[in-house]
């Protein structure tokens, strides 16, 4: 049996059974199920998800997130999903490995990669400041295109922003 978490214009904040807590941003789903057996720890993520996973002895906690797996132990790290065909993962805590396209990249702290389609996954160092300050209500934005910023009002307001201009839509 499994459940399912979806939040829309908030973030929503999950105690799984292991003592896993995950916080999804805005318009997010997570399908988990009501007690993880003695293998692998699994959830599926729709949108975006800050986890800090509890340890479980040896057992991995695996996130399927769009074309991406994500395993880690024990740590906090967040997962951006909002596009399956471009996912973000950043290793705040802890280490972590994500897969994709039959390739896997380690994490370590301060560490993020993206798996998007028809790009190599490679690891880089995070930008907390543009990643993460979704938890505490602040959203900051650079070089984001009008459109991107479209969708996000979107999701996080409830909202529909328009934008009046061609130009917008087309050079950004």
């Amino acid at each position: 049996m499994e459940q399912s978490q979806r939040s829309s214009g908030k973030a929503t904040r999950v105690q799984l059974e292991d003592g896993t807590e995950v916080i999804l941003n805005s318009a997010s789903k997570l399908r988990f199920p009501f007690r993880f057996g003695n293998g692998p720890r699994e959830v599926y993520l729709e949108g975006e998800g800050y986890f800090r996973i509890a340890p479980k002895g040896n057992s991995v906690f695996s996130i399927h997130a769009g074309q991406a797996d994500i395993h880690a132990r024990n740590g906090v790290c967040n997962i951006n999903a909002y596009t399956p065909t471009s996912v973000t993962a950043q290793a705040v805590s802890g280490s972590m490995e994500m897969e994709a396209a039959g390739t896997s990249i380690p994490l370590g702290p301060g560490e993020a990669a993206t798996a998007a389609t028809g790009r190599q996954l490679t690891a880089a160092r995070m930008q907390d400041q543009y990643s993460i300050t979704w938890i505490n209500g602040e959203h900051f934005f650079r070089d984001l295109p009008a459109m991107e910023l479209k969708d996000l009002i979107a999701r996080w307001f409830n909202t529909t922003l328009y934008i009046d201009s061609g130009d917008a839509e087309k050079n950004y």
